[in-house]
Protein backbone atom coordinates (compact mmCIF):
# COMPACT_ATOMS: atom_id res chain seq x y z
CA UNK A 1 0.00 0.00 0.00
CA UNK A 2 1.58 3.28 -1.12
CA UNK A 3 2.27 6.19 1.20
CA UNK A 4 0.26 8.52 -1.08
CA UNK A 5 -2.81 6.26 -0.88
CA UNK A 6 -2.54 6.14 2.92
CA UNK A 7 -2.21 9.93 3.09
CA UNK A 8 -5.27 10.36 0.86
CA UNK A 9 -7.29 7.96 3.00
CA UNK A 10 -6.28 9.82 6.16
CA UNK A 11 -7.38 13.13 4.60
CA UNK A 12 -10.78 11.66 3.68
CA UNK A 13 -11.25 10.34 7.21
CA UNK A 14 -10.34 13.75 8.67
CA UNK A 15 -12.73 15.54 6.29
CA UNK A 16 -15.58 13.19 7.16
CA UNK A 17 -14.92 13.60 10.89
CA UNK A 18 -14.88 17.39 10.49
CA UNK A 19 -18.18 17.35 8.59
CA UNK A 20 -19.86 15.22 11.25
CA UNK A 21 -18.56 17.48 14.03
CA UNK A 22 -19.93 20.59 12.29
CA UNK A 23 -23.27 18.88 11.63
CA UNK A 24 -23.60 17.80 15.27
CA UNK A 25 -22.58 21.24 16.60
CA UNK A 26 -25.21 23.06 14.58
CA UNK A 27 -27.93 20.50 15.19
CA UNK A 28 -27.50 21.24 18.92
CA UNK A 29 -27.33 25.00 18.33
CA UNK A 30 -30.34 25.34 16.00
CA UNK A 31 -32.94 26.25 18.61
CA UNK A 32 -31.06 29.29 19.93
CA UNK A 33 -29.05 30.11 16.80
CA UNK A 34 -30.76 33.26 15.54
CA UNK A 35 -31.39 34.81 18.96
CA UNK A 36 -27.79 34.22 20.01
CA UNK A 37 -26.33 35.56 16.76
CA UNK A 38 -28.38 38.75 16.73
CA UNK A 39 -28.66 39.67 20.40
CA UNK A 40 -25.41 38.32 21.88
CA UNK A 41 -22.93 38.18 19.01
CA UNK A 42 -24.25 41.27 17.16
CA UNK A 43 -24.08 39.41 13.85
CA UNK A 44 -23.70 41.88 10.96
CA UNK A 45 -23.91 39.89 7.72
CA UNK A 46 -27.70 40.10 7.11
CA UNK A 47 -27.44 43.88 7.43
CA UNK A 48 -24.48 44.01 5.02
CA UNK A 49 -26.29 41.76 2.55
CA UNK A 50 -29.35 44.04 2.64
CA UNK A 51 -27.13 46.91 1.55
CA UNK A 52 -25.43 44.91 -1.22
CA UNK A 53 -28.77 43.61 -2.51
CA UNK A 54 -29.62 47.08 -3.71
CA UNK A 55 -26.83 46.74 -6.29
CA UNK A 56 -28.20 43.52 -7.79
CA UNK A 57 -30.60 42.97 -10.71
CA UNK A 58 -33.41 40.41 -10.71
CA UNK A 59 -32.12 36.99 -9.60
CA UNK A 60 -34.08 34.03 -11.03
CA UNK A 61 -32.07 31.41 -9.09
CA UNK A 62 -30.12 31.95 -5.86
CA UNK A 63 -28.23 29.25 -3.94
CA UNK A 64 -27.52 29.96 -0.26
CA UNK A 65 -24.60 27.75 0.80
CA UNK A 66 -24.58 26.97 4.51
CA UNK A 67 -27.93 28.70 4.90
CA UNK A 68 -28.42 27.77 8.56
CA UNK A 69 -31.83 28.94 9.76
CA UNK A 70 -32.11 31.31 6.80
CA UNK A 71 -31.17 34.70 8.25
CA UNK A 72 -29.27 35.88 5.19
CA UNK A 73 -31.57 34.26 2.64
CA UNK A 74 -34.63 35.92 4.15
CA UNK A 75 -32.81 39.26 4.29
CA UNK A 76 -31.95 38.99 0.60
CA UNK A 77 -35.50 38.01 -0.38
CA UNK A 78 -36.90 41.01 1.50
CA UNK A 79 -34.88 43.43 -0.61
CA UNK A 80 -34.06 41.80 -3.98
CA UNK A 81 -36.20 40.34 -6.78
CA UNK A 82 -35.47 36.65 -6.13
CA UNK A 83 -37.14 33.91 -8.14
CA UNK A 84 -36.12 30.52 -6.69
CA UNK A 85 -34.18 30.57 -3.40
CA UNK A 86 -32.31 27.34 -2.62
CA UNK A 87 -30.87 26.65 0.84
CA UNK A 88 -28.11 24.12 1.51
CA UNK A 89 -26.81 23.09 4.94
CA UNK A 90 -25.26 20.13 6.74
CA UNK A 91 -27.58 20.43 9.74
CA UNK A 92 -31.05 18.89 9.51
CA UNK A 93 -32.16 20.92 12.54
CA UNK A 94 -31.03 24.18 10.97
CA UNK A 95 -32.91 23.31 7.78
CA UNK A 96 -36.03 22.50 9.79
CA UNK A 97 -35.90 26.00 11.30
CA UNK A 98 -35.31 27.54 7.87
CA UNK A 99 -38.39 25.71 6.55
CA UNK A 100 -40.43 26.90 9.54
CA UNK A 101 -39.36 30.53 9.07
CA UNK A 102 -40.11 30.42 5.33
CA UNK A 103 -38.61 32.18 2.35
CA UNK A 104 -36.92 29.21 0.68
CA UNK A 105 -38.28 27.33 -2.31
CA UNK A 106 -35.91 24.36 -1.96
CA UNK A 107 -33.86 23.07 1.00
CA UNK A 108 -31.19 20.37 0.88
CA UNK A 109 -29.11 18.68 3.57
CA UNK A 110 -25.78 18.44 1.78
CA UNK A 111 -22.16 19.43 1.88
CA UNK A 112 -21.86 22.70 -0.05
CA UNK A 113 -19.34 21.37 -2.55
CA UNK A 114 -21.45 18.26 -3.19
CA UNK A 115 -24.43 20.50 -3.89
CA UNK A 116 -22.52 22.74 -6.26
CA UNK A 117 -21.46 19.67 -8.21
CA UNK A 118 -25.15 18.83 -8.75
CA UNK A 119 -26.01 22.27 -10.14
CA UNK A 120 -25.92 22.71 -13.90
CA UNK A 121 -23.34 24.92 -15.57
CA UNK A 122 -24.52 28.52 -15.81
CA UNK A 123 -27.69 27.71 -13.85
CA UNK A 124 -27.28 30.12 -10.92
CA UNK A 125 -27.59 33.91 -10.78
CA UNK A 126 -26.25 34.45 -7.24
CA UNK A 127 -24.30 32.31 -4.80
CA UNK A 128 -24.34 33.21 -1.12
CA UNK A 129 -21.84 31.90 1.43
CA UNK A 130 -22.31 33.92 4.62
CA UNK A 131 -20.02 32.96 7.50
CA UNK A 132 -19.43 29.54 5.92
CA UNK A 133 -15.90 29.58 4.54
CA UNK A 134 -14.61 29.81 8.12
CA UNK A 135 -15.19 26.03 8.23
CA UNK A 136 -13.17 25.34 5.06
CA UNK A 137 -9.40 25.26 4.88
CA UNK A 138 -9.03 25.58 1.12
CA UNK A 139 -11.53 27.54 -0.96
CA UNK A 140 -10.12 26.52 -4.33
CA UNK A 141 -12.67 23.81 -5.21
CA UNK A 142 -15.62 25.91 -4.07
CA UNK A 143 -14.50 28.92 -6.11
CA UNK A 144 -13.92 26.70 -9.16
CA UNK A 145 -17.36 25.08 -8.89
CA UNK A 146 -18.92 28.45 -8.13
CA UNK A 147 -17.50 29.83 -11.36
CA UNK A 148 -18.93 26.86 -13.27
CA UNK A 149 -22.47 27.05 -11.91
CA UNK A 150 -22.83 30.83 -12.19
CA UNK A 151 -24.05 32.28 -15.45
CA UNK A 152 -21.70 34.79 -17.11
CA UNK A 153 -22.33 38.01 -15.23
CA UNK A 154 -23.69 36.13 -12.20
CA UNK A 155 -22.76 37.16 -8.66
CA UNK A 156 -20.99 35.56 -5.69
CA UNK A 157 -21.37 37.09 -2.22
CA UNK A 158 -19.34 35.57 0.61
CA UNK A 159 -17.48 36.38 3.80
CA UNK A 160 -14.26 35.23 5.41
CA UNK A 161 -12.59 35.80 8.73
CA UNK A 162 -9.86 38.29 7.86
CA UNK A 163 -6.25 37.10 8.16
CA UNK A 164 -3.20 39.33 7.84
CA UNK A 165 -0.18 38.37 5.78
CA UNK A 166 1.82 38.10 9.01
CA UNK A 167 -0.70 35.72 10.56
CA UNK A 168 -1.20 33.67 7.39
CA UNK A 169 1.86 33.88 5.10
CA UNK A 170 0.38 31.08 2.96
CA UNK A 171 -2.97 32.86 2.76
CA UNK A 172 -4.91 30.83 5.30
CA UNK A 173 -4.62 29.83 8.94
CA UNK A 174 -6.54 27.70 11.41
CA UNK A 175 -7.17 29.65 14.59
CA UNK A 176 -7.51 28.47 18.18
CA UNK A 177 -11.31 28.49 17.65
CA UNK A 178 -10.87 25.71 15.09
CA UNK A 179 -12.15 27.98 12.32
CA UNK A 180 -10.16 29.18 9.32
CA UNK A 181 -9.22 32.71 8.33
CA UNK A 182 -8.19 33.73 4.82
CA UNK A 183 -6.20 36.72 3.60
CA UNK A 184 -7.30 39.07 0.83
CA UNK A 185 -4.26 38.07 -1.22
CA UNK A 186 -5.41 34.44 -1.04
CA UNK A 187 -8.96 35.26 -2.15
CA UNK A 188 -7.79 37.59 -4.91
CA UNK A 189 -5.42 34.91 -6.20
CA UNK A 190 -8.24 32.34 -6.42
CA UNK A 191 -10.65 34.69 -8.17
CA UNK A 192 -8.19 36.29 -10.59
CA UNK A 193 -9.25 35.99 -14.26
CA UNK A 194 -12.49 34.24 -13.26
CA UNK A 195 -14.29 36.96 -11.31
CA UNK A 196 -14.28 40.71 -11.04
CA UNK A 197 -14.27 41.93 -7.44
CA UNK A 198 -17.05 44.51 -7.38
CA UNK A 199 -16.70 45.18 -3.67
CA UNK A 200 -14.46 44.03 -0.81
CA UNK A 201 -15.16 45.46 2.61
CA UNK A 202 -13.72 44.72 6.04
CA UNK A 203 -16.38 44.75 8.77
CA UNK A 204 -16.86 43.46 12.31
CA UNK A 205 -18.59 40.15 11.59
CA UNK A 206 -19.70 39.49 15.16
CA UNK A 207 -18.51 39.62 18.77
CA UNK A 208 -16.10 36.93 19.92
CA UNK A 209 -14.56 36.80 23.40
CA UNK A 210 -16.09 40.23 24.06
CA UNK A 211 -14.23 41.77 21.11
CA UNK A 212 -15.29 42.56 17.52
CA UNK A 213 -14.10 39.90 15.07
CA UNK A 214 -13.01 41.44 11.74
CA UNK A 215 -13.96 39.77 8.50
CA UNK A 216 -13.97 40.50 4.78
CA UNK A 217 -17.16 40.61 2.70
CA UNK A 218 -16.81 40.16 -1.05
CA UNK A 219 -19.20 40.76 -3.92
CA UNK A 220 -17.85 39.16 -7.10
CA UNK A 221 -19.17 39.06 -10.64
CA UNK A 222 -18.38 36.11 -12.91
CA UNK A 223 -16.38 37.03 -15.96
CA UNK A 224 -17.46 35.60 -19.36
Amino acid sequence: MSASWIAQAERLVAQTRHRLEVEEEFDEYAGEFEKHLLTVLDYKLPEVLLHKAQLLPALPRVVDLGCGTGLCGRALRSRAAVGCLVGVDLSACMLARAKQEGGYDELYQRDLLAHLQREGSGAVDLLLACDVFIYLRSLEKVVTEGHRVLRPGGFFFFSTEAATVEEAPEGLVQRASGRYAHSRDYVEGLTDRRFQILDAETIDLRIEDDLPLPGDCYLLQRLP
